[in-house]
């Protein structure tokens, strides 16, 4: 059952693994190669990205936790036993096993953990979290931090989601048009906002280039 997989190390961390998989999927993104087998969906020479949902890789526990928990065990220096399971590395290692050297390169062009910003900050996305939709991708930021930025932030094939927010890093406003919020409900927002936090820069024309996040 799904719900026997939280019990396996480091599962949980591995939701933004998944969540990134599951968007290649969902946009239908190919991956460079296809060769082998994905342990969760044991199709051999899949040219889909792995199916890592909860059901597909509950499916398949038969395949792939076998061999995984045989070298399991974790030894202390009296030769006991002090815990025994797989390493998260290792649970992610398995899980991908099919996934060649392109694949890997493939998934952090298509679906990179960060945006950089042009100030050169990497901010973390967020894949499948807006309305549940797994082809979504989801960039929190503060406002400041888009000053002077005049196209919306994009992967390769993927529009992203902007939440803007606040200084104290509240959400003020989604768009998937940047140009547009710029020119348009951005002046409202900057009408509450600035008496808010004066020392923050809230300018006019947030579109053009030399703006400072703070004054």
């Amino acid at each position: 059952a799904s719900g026997g997989l939280e019990a396996l190390p480091g599962w949980r961390d591995l939701d933004g693994l998944r969540s990134r998989l599951a968007f290649l999927r969902a946009r239908r993104i190919p991956r460079p190669t296809g060769r082998g087998s994905t342990p969760a969906t044991g199709m051999a020479g899949s040219r889909d990205w792995p199916d890592l949902s909860r059901a597909a890789v509950a499916s398949s526990l038969s395949h792939w936790v076998p061999p995984l928990v045989a070298g399991a065990a974790h030894f202390g220096r009296d030769g006991e036993v002090t815990r025994f399971g797989p390493t998260p590395a290792q649970l992610e290692a398995a899980l991908l096993a099919d996934l060649g050297f392109e694949d890997r390169k493939a998934l952090g062009r298509e679906a990179p953990r960060h945006w950089r910003s042009p100030g050169g900050k990497e901010l973390p996305l967020v894949y499948g979290a807006v309305d549940g939709d797994p082809a979504s991708v989801l960039l929190r930021v503060r406002l400041q931090l888009l000053l002077g930025i005049d196209e919306h932030p994009a992967l390769r094939h993927t529009p992203i989601t902007v939440e803007l927010l606040s200084p104290a890093g509240r959400p003020l406003q989604r768009t998937e048009d940047l140009p547009g919020f710029w020119r348009g409900t951005y002046a409202q927002v900057r009408a509450e906002m600035r008496g808010r936090y004066p020392k923050h820069a809230w300018p006019e024309q947030p579109w053009l280039k030399g703006h400072g996040g703070t004054r």
